[in-house]
């Protein structure tokens, strides 16, 4: 049953990265969103200091999500899957 977890949260979270993209990636009228129409405008060190700047925003929202997962869902590889995000950003944020 372990193997086949490892196996398939990759593939959940690639699944999920890319739902969350599709849905804000553009608004309901078809507009970039905000964020990228930002990025699209500069290019070089200003781009990457902007970029770094909104994926750190983007991955804490992320995490602050997961943390809902226990109070939110009664299904247990979500649940599993939102503690391994938690425990991996603390383990990195550590460092």
């Amino acid at each position: 049953m372990r193997t086949k977890l490892r196996k398939i949260l990759p593939l959940i979270a690639a699944l999920m990265l890319g739902m969350v993209t599709a849905v804000f990636a553009h608004n309901p009228g078809g507009k970039p969103d905000p964020m990228n129409a930002s990025l699209e405008k500069v290019k070089g060190a200003e781009f990457e200091q902007s970029f770094l700047q909104q994926m750190i925003q983007y991955h804490g929202s992320g995490i602050e999500t997961a943390k809902l997962a226990s109070d939110h869902t009664s299904r247990a590889e979500l649940r599993q899957f939102a503690e391994k995000m938690i425990s991996n950003n603390k383990r990195r944020s550590i460092r």
